[in-house]
């Protein structure tokens, strides 16, 4: 299988970005934080951007 794709021009392009298999499934995010352009911060997925939401609950280990 070739992971590089051919455009018209001849040079090779990476593949499409897929989503991870935890982010499909909603079994495991990657946490960061961000800032908005006014100063405040939130955390969102760094593959996926699924903005956190605090549901009250400690997380669970990985996730």
């Amino acid at each position: 299988m070739n992971k590089t794709q051919q455009d018209d021009s001849g040079s090779q392009q990476p593949p499409a970005h897929r989503r991870a298999l935890g982010c499909l499934t909603n079994t495991h995010h990657v946490w960061k934080s961000y800032s908005t352009d006014d100063g405040g911060r939130y955390r969102a997925c760094e593959r996926c951007g699924k903005e956190y939401v605090n549901t009250g609950r400690t997380p669970m280990i990985g996730g």
